[in-house]
């Protein structure tokens, strides 16, 4: 299921120092989850959004990169699981044929989205610096919805970004050419 697929990364700095320094040991650093995309429509059931948040002082550390691989990690092998599960039901009943590795199958995940607020910061553009990460994450922009969202008190922008998740039974996720899944980085 994945709506119950997060994952988390907390600061467990315990040095045992009693300086006051204001570090915020043992805090959560990041965390990434998944949920149905439009839970509400069947027809997009093959489709997840998933979101990844970091504390200011985790970003730029590859703190999101490790979210986002063990968020993608954690949807192949659940793609995996459904596809090996239909594959040992079919083997018991000689009606059937298996399914080839490039048939949908009910309940795989097929498309992963990410919508990010594009704000730009007086600084860095953060939603600049949000888009270069996704992209370099293999996925696509898909378009911009000017305004739709509202932060800090401003309306924003929201990026759509897109990435197929792909996956085949064989060999393991990735290796083989045209097999689709995630491999990491």
């Amino acid at each position: 299921n994945p709506s119950s697929n997060a994952v988390a990364i907390v600061n467990d700095d315990d040095d045992d120092d009693d300086d006051d320094d204001g570090d915020d040991d043992g805090g959560v650093l990041g965390y990434s989850y998944v949920v149905p995309f439009r839970a509400e429509r069947p027809a997009y059931n093959p489709t997840v959004e998933t979101s990844l948040f970091l504390a200011p002082a985790a970003t730029g550390s590859g703190l999101g990169t490790q979210l986002l691989h063990q968020t993608l990690q954690s949807l192949t092998q659940l793609n995996k699981t459904l596809r090996l599960h239909r594959l040992h039901r079919l083997h018991k009943s000689e009606e059937e044929q298996p399914a080839p590795d490039t048939e949908y199958i009910e309940g795989e995940i097929q498309h992963i989205v990410a919508l990010v607020a594009m704000e730009q910061t007086e600084d860095v553009g953060q939603g600049t610096r949000a888009a270069r990460f996704w992209r370099r994450e293999g996925f696509k922009e898909v378009g911009v919805m000017g305004g739709v969202g509202r932060k800090f008190g401003r309306w924003v922008d929201v990026g759509g970004f897109q990435r197929e998740m792909l996956v085949g039974v064989g060999g393991g996720v990735g290796e083989e050419e045209g097999e689709r899944g995630f491999a990491g980085g």
